[in-house]
Parts: structure tokens; sequence; C-alpha cells
């Protein structure tokens, strides 16, 4: 299957893409107790907010719980419960300061619907969880609740001029029209200078509420220089009759110089971004959008059209508006909106109710586009073809970008080789907790293997990971492993002849610096080399060099250090072209060798057959185990997850035993939590199952998915 990256035509007003087809969910919440709370009396909240939330930001600080009460003062000791009544406190006795800071208790906070008026140019006022806190937003007022609000924060100034709100770090889900309205319409007063930072919106709009209709998770009009940075908008979906009405962030009416950057999109039914009546010179940069645009990625509209207020309507006629309206029909004429810039963004697939082409035509029904209407920068990755199966090539974890917690970057391949490749991370997403931000995107490589190391002993974090090019040709890249589209870094490997199918980064020789274990294989030529994994993969030593039948095929490797000393690599392979054929994995120190101890052997047929490996402390006991992913094909098949001790077995207990077919392509580890302990991310496809790719989480000791699951999706062979 081909694939296309287009700029779009100039002509072409309204648009970066729209493609055909879909991937399932690939989103899953932070698991939060749904059941409801009570309104304490006034006085100490029955239970108490976090030790940690007792903070004190510069000028006035307010605490707001769900276990709190609106007669509360809004103290740490005694909470309030309602943004609207912190803002009504606040308009009645107005504090003497300029900076105003609300902590949020995490917990579900249900069916709050606020009209923020305590606004003016010289107050600066930010709404934040308590730190470690994950507060939810939920229109709905119960789990039976048939219907939620429409949304959940309005500003209303009462002026012109800077508004300087911020929202920080909340979930809010499950409101039917807006997640948040800067500003409610075209007749009401200026804002500007607020953020929207870290947020999740999801679930925002009519699909489950068909008698209403949505409009945007983030709604401003008359709004500009706001800055809407590493949110995440999952499921903005309206009503499918509807569905491309309905927009993740719409800015109109002379929103302009906004700047919308690091956040993702998945699954919005309607054109996730849009720009109407002269809202100019907007940024649009180093997002990722999956799943999203009935008629565009960015829509540019501009109404032209004989409206009615009795009933509601636009037409595109004077005759046809007279025929259907109660009322006199006006002409209206909108702006064009000119300057916009998108760039860096990285986008695949469109929503599943998307039903146009990806190429739009023009959205001004005079039918005139400006040249100058919106710049699309050629560094902007756009798939425009429906995959036909999706695969993890490689999970890898840990702390990239150096904040003290722990990243997952899953690599995607798509069609095979003639499809293209994505890796997306963790990273931005509310506590690490989501696939987020896409560090990477191809449509001419294939993931082959990833690994991680601080091989350049600078005490970061290295990410290594070899790629094939559709001539053939491999590589090695290294790199930061958190940069937006080029966070693989630089080239350290390529070859036209060796293909990369393994890496595991280590400190093998115990010098307390961390070396790379390749396996390079060609024809029926297998070889593993240690490099420094900073200028080669291959400058240190050969640690395995076969060339004779029966031949082995390496199928994945494995850094751990199981007895406290060095780090050991461990190594899964098979022998090919034999008609006894062998399956085995082996331990080796990763200085002389890599198969210095067998640690599984099968020679029987149809042969147990390794698929993913991952070493860690999983059981936090101070010592690592090695995890093991295998399948025992054939007319009674069984699929295992193995847990065991690295140094004499692989099998010692198993965390998932079936004979209902799955397939582990890949495992990986990472401190999922944050709770000091590791944790693993498993990989399971299961043909013929909807969904047919999941990735799990789970502590590694007893279970492989009790803790989240992280990704899910239906396209897979």
């Amino acid at each position: 299957m081909n694939y296309t990256i287009n700029l779009m035509r100039r002509d072409l007003w309204g648009g970066l893409f729209a493609v055909a087809a879909a991937l399932a969910c690939g989103s899953c919440a932070v698991e939060i107790d749904d059941s409801e709370a009570v309104d304490e009396p006034v006085g100490e909240a029955s239970l108490a907010i976090a030790a940690s939330c007792n903070v004190n930001a510069t000028g006035t600080n307010l605490w707001i719980s769900p276990n709190g009460n609106d007669l509360n003062p809004g103290t740490f000791s005694q909470p309030m419960k309602t943004l609207q009544a912190v803002n009504d406190k606040w308009i009645n006795t107005p504090p003497a300061t300029i900076k105003y800071t609300i902590h949020v208790d995490g917990g579900l906070y249900r069916a709050q619907e606020v009209r923020w008026s305590f606004l003016s140019p010289s107050r600066h006022i930010t709404i934040e969880p308590c730190p470690g806190a994950v507060p939810i937003f939920d229109g709905l007022s119960s789990t039976s609740d048939s219907e939620p609000e429409a949304f959940f924060f309005q500003i209303k100034p009462a002026q012109d001029g800077p508004t300087n709100l911020t929202l920080k770090n909340l979930t809010i889900r499950n409101y039917f029209q807006h997640g948040v309205v800067l500003n409610p319409g075209s007749g009401d007063f200026k804002t500007s200078n607020n953020t929207i930072e870290g947020c999740t919106l999801e679930n925002i709009g009519s699909a489950l509420w068909p008698e209403r209709e949505g409009v945007s998770a983030i709604n401003c009009a008359r709004s500009s220089n706001n800055h809407f940075i590493n949110n995440r908008f999952v499921a903005i979906e309206d009503k499918p009759d509807e569905s491309a009405q309905l927009h993740a962030i719409y800015c109109a009416h002379g929103s302009s110089e906004n700047i919308i950057e690091q956040n993702s999109f998945d699954r919005c039914s309607g054109d996730p971004i849009k720009f109407r009546d002269g809202s100019n010179d907007n940024k649009v940069r180093n997002n990722s959008f999956n799943r999203c645009g009935d008629n565009a990625i960015i829509n540019q509209w501009r109404n032209n059209s004989w409206v009615c207020d009795k009933p509601e309507g636009a037409y595109d006629s004077q005759s046809e508006c007279n025929a259907k309206c109660d009322e006199v029909c006006v002409k209206v004429y909108e702006d064009y909106s000119t300057g916009n810039v998108a760039e860096a963004n990285i986008v695949t697939f469109p929503h599943p109710d998307a039903d146009r082409d990806p190429l739009l035509e023009c959205l001004d029904d005079s039918g005139e586009c400006p040249a100058d209407h919106m710049e699309f920068k050629p560094d902007n990755f756009l798939v425009f073809s429906e995959p036909s199966d999706e695969k993890v090539a490689a999970i890898v974890g840990g702390d990239f970008d150096g904040n003290g917690r722990d990243e997952i970057l899953v690599a995607f391949n798509y069609d095979g080789q003639e499809g293209f490749s994505k890796i997306m991370s963790t990273a931005g997403s509310v506590d690490n907790r989501y696939l987020h931000r896409a560090i990477y995107a191809n449509d001419r490589w294939n993931v082959n293997a990833m690994t991680s190391c601080d091989c350049n002993d600078n005490g970061d974090l290295e990410l290594l990971t070899a790629l094939e090019f559709v001539d053939g040709v491999d590589w090695i890249y290294s790199g930061d492993g958190e940069t937006h589209r080029v966070g693989l870094g630089s080239s350290i490997y390529s070859s036209s002849y060796w293909e990369v199918t393994a890496m595991a980064g280590g400190d093998y020789d115990g010098n307390g610096d961390d070396e790379l274990i390749t396996t390079f294989q060609a024809s029926n030529k297998t070889r593993i080399y240690s490099g420094d994994g900073t200028t080669s993969p291959t400058n240190i030593a050969t640690l395995l060099d076969d060339d004779t039948a029966p031949y082995w095929k390496i199928t994945a490797q494995a850094a751990g250090n199981f007895n406290g000393g060095s780090d050991a690599i461990v190594t899964a392979m098979n022998a090919v072209n034999s008609s006894s054929g062998s399956y085995k994995v082996y331990s080796g120190n990763g200085v002389t060798s890599a198969t210095n101890t067998t640690l599984h052997s099968d020679t029987t047929s149809p042969y147990w057959r390794t698929t993913a490996t991952v070493a860690g402390d999983f059981n936090d006991d101070g010592t690592e185990e090695l995890i093991t992913g295998m399948y025992l094909p054939g007319a009674s098949p069984s699929y295992k997850l193995y847990i065991g001790n690295g140094t004499s077995n692989v099998d010692g207990a198993s965390l998932l035993s079936s004979s209902t077919a799955f397939f582990v392509p890949a495992v990986g580890g990472a401190d999922y939590n944050a709770d000091g302990n590791l944790d693993l991310i498993t990989a399971i496809n299961t043909p013929g199952t909807s969904p047919a790719l999941r990735i799990l989480v789970g502590n590694g000791a007893t279970s492989h998915d009790n803790l989240a699951t992280l990704y899910s999706s239906t396209y897979m062979d």
C-alpha cells in the first residue's frame, strides 16, 4: 500500500488532511471511584486533603475538595467544594492581591457548571491540582444520570482586556456542548492571555446524548493570545448526522495569535481545529492527531450565507432562506482568516465517521479562497490511507525527559515494509499514564528494535532505534527519546547487507558505563556485537559469529542484573532450515559471549517459541527477574507469559496462560504509576477478537494487566 505525504494545495481552503478509516480506542482513563461524595458539615472534612496539598503559592490561596462544603472558608483544613462558590466568594469579598491559586484535591467532582466572572486585567488566576492529585470534573450528576451538563467552565468578563486565567492538569469529561468556553459569543467582551495546559478533555459532544448538540471542547470567540499546550483531547464526538460540527478547538470572530502546541487529539468526529471569521496569525505546531477529522485537521471557514434566527438556519440563497424562515433573512459577511501556520504536526488516519475526500473543496460558498489563508510547513507528517494492520514493534520505558518520572515509548509499524511507522510516548500526559505524544513518524521506515542506555555516560538515557528503510538499508539511531519529530537523533550505523533484529543496552563489563549489544542477520549469517552505543554498535567485541547450519535466528534480547553483579545479556533464538529444529534461550556475560548459559532448550516439535523478553525487579526484592512471552503452536496451542530468575530458567512461574490464541510481540518495563516499583508493559495480539491489539500494564510480579490498559486497537492481521 502506498502512502502520500502532501502539504495541500494552496487553493484548498480549510484543511490539512482527512483520511478514510480509523483505529479503535487508543486511550484509557485513570481509575477513579465513581461513588457519590456527600457534602460535609461546616468544619473539618472527614476525608482530609493530602498533606502534600498544604502548599501556598504567592498571593491568595484557596482549596476545594470533593468532600468539602461551600459554606467552608476554603482553607486547607476546611475546603470548599465547587469552583462556582469560589468565584462567588471572591466576587463578594475580593482579596487585595493580584495572584490567585485554587488548589484542587484529587477525586471526582460531579455536574459542576462554572460561570467564572472574577476577572480583571490585573488579576492572574490559576486552577490546578494538589501535587500528585488527579481531579476529574464529570458533567454527569451520577452514574445513572441520563444527560450531563452543557459545559464545564465559561468565563464571563465585564470588560475587554487580558483575563489571565490558567487551567492546569485537570480532567474534564462528559459535557455535551463545550468543555471550556473562553468567551461565549461574538457580542461579548474580548478575552486574552489565558492558558490551558496539561488537561484531558474527554467525551465532549452529543455522541451519547443525541437530543443535544455539541460545539467544541475548547471554544474561543473574540479571544486572543491564548496558549493551549500539552492537552489531551479524546472522544470529541457528536451524533453521526452532525459529527462534522464538533471541534476540539474552535477559534472564531477575531480570535488571533493563539498558540496550539504539543497537544494530542484522538477520535475527533469533526475537524479538530477550526478558525473562523478573521481569526488570524494562529500557530498550530508539534501536535499529534489520530483518527480525527471529517473534512480536515485544520478547517478555516467564514459564514457567507443567508441566516435566519427562527428557526435557526443558514442557507445558500435568499429564496431558500425566505421559504424556510419565519422572520427576516439576513445576509452575513464574515472575514477571511489569514496568516495561520501549521508546522511539525503528525497526522494519522481520519475519524471512523469521515466520509469525504481527504482534499477539501473551498469551504466558502463564494468560491473565493485567498492564497495566504494558511501556511503548511513541509515538516508536517500526514498519512492519507487506511492501514490494513497494526503491529507493536518494541516497547521501552525510562525517564528520558529527566523529570523524575518514567515515560513509556511504543513503536508501531503499519502494513509491513510498504507501510509506515510511528513512535508514541506517554510524556506530557497526566502523570505519564497515556500514549500522548508522537516523537517520530515516517512513511519510508519500519522500526525493527528499540532499547535504552546511558551509553554516553552523561547521566541521561538515550533511545537507540533500529530502522529498516524501504530500499532495504538498516540504520541505528541514537537520540534523546523525547523531542517531537526528531527524538530519534542521529545515525550511528547503516548497512545495506545486515538487518538489525534485536538490541539491548546495559553495563555488561561492570565499569559503570553502559554498552550496546546488537544482533545483525543476513541470509544464513548471524552476528552479535557489543559497541559503545555512542559512535558504533560494533566497536567493542564479537559475541556470536554463526555461519553454519542449522543457522540461528534471534527473536528477542534483554539485559538484566540477575545475580547482583554486572548485567547479563539474554538472547532467544531458534534454529532455522533444520529438520530437527531447536529453540533456545541463552544467558551471556555480554563481554566475551552471548551464550554462556542455557536457560531454556526445546528440541521437541512443535517447539516453544520466544517472541519477547524483558528484565527488571518487578517483585521489588532487589534482584531482577526475566519475563518472557512464548507460544506453542500445533493442534493444541498454548500461550504463556513466564517469569523466571534469569540465571537458570525462564519459566519459573506463569503470569498469563491460555489456550486461546494470543501473541506477545513486545514487552517493556517502566514505573507506570510512580510508586517506586517497576511495572510490566505487555503488547498482546489476539487475532479474531475486538480489540485485536492491546497494550496492558501490570505489576509484573503477579499480573500482566492489573494496573491499566494503555492502548487498544482493532487493526491487526
